[in-house]
């Protein structure tokens, strides 16, 4: 849109590409702190610094229509765990989330936010994986799910627990000790796109999420 409206109670999801052209990338890179070009350039594998390349100057574009600021003049916080945040000056909250080629941004003014986006891998050990991070209430739901259903299932699951975890700005250090759904959050899982599942978590309620394709100014 033109112009962004971010009413209380609702939620922002933004949905961009990180599979961009080697000059596209290299242009990004401008848009980034003195420190985040330093984790990237700590990136010795080349997709994994393109994707935290996009991935940053793409959250920075994001914010700056918000903010009302150029986007390399934002400047983050980070908790204990490296989640970034805003200075307490500003009413944002957000957290940002990708896998493969596609990243999720979830924008809001109410409350803690946290997001997960995860490609859907044949090839992917899921049961090993449940075994090792899954609570007993979690492993029971997965083992009483239709056989071609568990994958999607695990997977719908491991969002679930993963933009809980985020929302409180820790990671799987504490995974076992959080259930996918419970009663004082909203949760909820969101189709991104084929082969692609993700979830939305938030402190507080939540009454509409409005979802949008990035593009460049």
């Amino acid at each position: 849109p033109d112009s962004l409206s971010l009413v209380a109670d609702q939620v922002h999801l933004w949905r961009f590409r990180l599979d961009l052209s080697t000059s596209e990338v290299v242009s990004l890179q401008s848009c980034l702190s003195s420190d985040e070009t330093v984790r990237a350039e700590r990136l010795v594998i080349p997709e994994k610094k393109q994707q935290f390349v996009v991935a940053r100057a793409t959250l920075r574009d994001i914010l700056s229509r918000y903010l009302g600021k150029q986007p390399v003049s934002i400047r983050f916080r980070y908790g204990q765990y490296g989640k970034p945040s805003l200075p307490d000056t500003y009413d944002l909250r957000f957290n940002l989330a990708h896998s493969a080629d596609l990243a999720v941004l979830a924008v809001t003014r109410t409350g803690d936010v946290g997001v997960d986006i995860e490609r859907v891998e044949d090839s992917l050990d899921y049961l090993k994986l449940a075994e090792r991070f899954f609570t007993a209430q979690e492993l029971e739901v997965l083992k009483n799910t239709f056989e071609p259903r568990c994958r999607r299932t695990f997977y719908r699951l491991w969002t679930q627990k993963e933009s809980l975890l985020k929302k409180s700005g820790s990671g799987f250090f504490a995974a076992n000790n959080i259930q996918p759904i419970c009663s004082t959050v909203q949760c909820r899982s969101l189709p991104v796109s084929r082969n692609y599942l993700a979830a939305l978590a938030c402190s507080l309620e939540i009454t509409s999420v409005k979802r949008y394709q990035y593009t460049e100014k």
